[in-house]
């Protein structure tokens, strides 16, 4: 687990292709599909569908939960903590526990239910300077009629 780097898609080109049918390869390239599109709630629904299994790899659901902050954190300046939550399937005492650490490690501010994430270089938008100059020695043939 090393999103957002692309190992995994890499790694399973080393295996030879028949076995991308069988399991557990069919229900991982699920998970690695739904983790990297952002689609969080069905990722810990398939997750706990082979919660037995990815329980075992030590530290997997914490580098779930470290990518998933990462995309937020990177799409959102401001969200609500029950998304937040949801999207990291803890909520309640965990939650505010996780939140609070964040509050000191990360630099995150809570103002009511939302949580406001530092601002870095993909949440907040930035003024393009672009200026297009053509001179009009270069359009005007364009504007020429045809006699």
């Amino acid at each position: 687990m090393a999103l957002p780097n692309r190992y995994y898609e890499l790694y399973l080109h080393m295996i030879p292709e028949r076995f991308h049918l069988e399991e557990p390869f069919v229900s991982l390239n699920i998970l690695a599909s739904l983790l990297v599109g952002a689609k969080f709630r069905e990722f810990w629904v398939a997750y706990t569908n082979m919660k037995a299994s990815l329980d075992s790899v030590p530290g997997f659901k914490d580098k779930c939960r470290s990518y998933i902050v990462h995309v937020l954190c990177s799409t959102y300046q401001k969200l609500p903590k029950n998304l937040l939550g949801e999207s990291m399937f803890i909520d309640g005492a965990a939650l505010d526990n996780f939140v609070n650490a964040q509050k000191a490690a990360a630099g995150w501010a809570v103002e009511g239910d939302m949580i406001v994430f530092p601002a870095n270089e993909d949440n907040h938008p930035v003024a393009k300077k672009a200026a297009e100059c053509i001179s009009f020695a270069s359009v005007a043939p364009c504007f020429l009629i045809a006699q």
